[in-house]
């Protein structure tokens, strides 16, 4: 179904690729990350004139970022509180400084990515994966629950 979509927007979403790959898009081991790589094989294929080829399933964000440092792939989808928390490690006093603020945490990651591994990161794709709980709607209001913060004071003070 996805691949008629594309096809009738005009999209090529072969993956019979000829030749030595110019560019190599690595991607991490689940879901989103599979996708993620192919969305931007299949864009790059069609807005260049380059030829791609996905590397995926590479496991974790470090053997992900090994693989980038080294070499092995030319880019792969990241979230920027991965590169933040994750690969660059901030203080904590960094840490409880920016990470509420999605734009500071951006800057952060490109400056400090750029001084330390000579890495660029580019916009990022307009959508994230801020956290969500669900809770059944007797217990949130019997309990006084409507956000995590109200969850977080309850089971303190139990």
């Amino acid at each position: 179904m996805a691949q008629t979509f594309l096809t009738q927007l005009g999209l090529k979403t072969s993956t019979a690729r000829q030749g030595k790959p110019d560019i190599l898009i690595g991607g991490k081991k689940f879901t989103e990350q599979y996708i993620l790589a192919e969305l931007i094989t299949i864009l790059i294929e069609n807005y260049t004139g380059l030829n791609v080829e996905s590397k995926t399933g590479l496991g974790g964000t470090k053997i992900a970022f090994e693989a980038l440092i080294k070499g092995e792939i030319d880019l792969y989808p990241e979230y920027t509180g991965t590169g933040f928390l994750v690969i660059l490690k901030p203080d904590e006093k960094t840490q409880k400084a920016i990470i509420s603020d999605k734009d500071q945490v951006l800057d952060y990651v490109r400056q400090q990515s750029n001084k330390i591994y000579d890495l660029s990161w580019l916009e990022p794709f307009g959508f994230n994966n801020t956290y969500a709980l669900m809770m059944r709607k007797e217990d949130a209001e019997r309990l006084n629950i409507s956000s995590i913060t109200d969850l977080k004071r309850y089971l303190e003070n139990r």
